[in-house]
């Protein structure tokens, strides 16, 4: 409709403090056509029932503890932003953008506003994000190997993933980031590490042990440039917030070269350390507590 009709005004109708699966399932990079509504209800195992609105033909969620309804009119603009983002910056430029003129406030007798800190990470953006995308990313790389993947705190769950991989041979890791990059949900995420399955991507500390130990920058880092990117990214230049967004991505492929031949990792046989957990208390020494 907005296609056809680019300067009438445009329908909304803004759901605030919804079930959290919903949220979830908003910013979840499912592929075109996808039903997110229907998503959401999968995920919790329930339909969602929805209503109609008052004063626009849209349905929102029933149970929604606030509802503003209204038209955007896009030829007429007004300077709006910057605003607190996930990146941990303000951002979107200060610049003109579409006004929605609001046609009616519907709620709940007593309603509760639901939010979500904007900021530097971490925060429940990270993982509200972070979740949809790695399942998407799982569900569309088809190579075989891929054992698990993490969209980290630092990367505002956006940006940078880390995939464990069996690697089947050498350029393997390399391909599979590719793949992530080359997939919808890889469309914002800017660094893709790839280690072996022998480390936690989810352990920051285990996945730049393997930056350090296992790539040679010349071998095993690509650098990529002229792709999709998000407007939101505040290292890029003025010109890409404002328009197409491009932006450069690495690939740091942070496998065992030559795996066969490769070092072997140091560590202690597990049967001695299950003996020293076992044993700890004899030892007379406290024993560290989880952070």
């Amino acid at each position: 409709q907005h296609r056809k009709a680019p300067t009438e005004p445009f329908p909304m109708a803004i759901a605030i403090g919804v079930d959290p699966g919903l949220v979830m399932a908003a910013s979840c990079p499912f592929p075109f056509g996808v039903d997110e509504l229907a998503m959401a209800g999968a995920m919790r195992g329930k339909a969602f029932e929805v209503v109609n609105c008052q004063t626009v033909p849209l349905q929102v969620p029933a149970d929604a503890e606030l509802v503003l309804e209204g038209f955007l009119k896009p030829d007429e603009k007004q300077e709006e932003g910057p605003f607190g983002e996930f990146t941990g910056h303000y951002g979107g430029l200060k610049m003109p953008r579409p006004t929605i003129h609001l046609t009616a406030l519907t709620r709940r007798k007593s309603p509760i506003l639901h939010l979500a800190y904007q900021g530097a990470p971490p925060h429940e953006t990270d993982v509200l994000t972070a979740v949809g995308k790695e399942s998407e990313i799982l569900r569309n790389i088809t190579l075989a190997g891929v054992k698990s993947v993490h969209l980290t705190e630092g990367g505002c769950g956006v940006f940078h993933v880390v995939v464990a991989i069996d690697k089947l041979y050498e350029g393997y890791g390399k391909m599979v980031g590719l793949a992530i990059f080359g997939s919808p949900p890889g469309r914002h995420i800017k660094q893709v590490t790839v280690v072996d399955d022998d480390v936690d991507p989810f352990d920051p500390a285990a996945v730049e042990w393997a930056v350090a130990t296992r790539v040679q920058p010349h071998r095993d880092i690509e650098i990529m440039s002229g792709l999709t990117g998000i407007f939101l990214d505040p290292s890029l230049p003025k010109e890409e917030q404002e328009g197409p967004a491009r932006t450069s991505k690495i690939l740091i492929d942070a496998t065992r070269y030559d795996a066969k031949d490769f070092a072997r990792v140091c560590l202690p046989a597990r049967d001695v350390m299950a003996k020293v957990d076992k044993d700890w208390d004899r030892y007379g020494i406290r024993k560290p507590t989880a952070q």
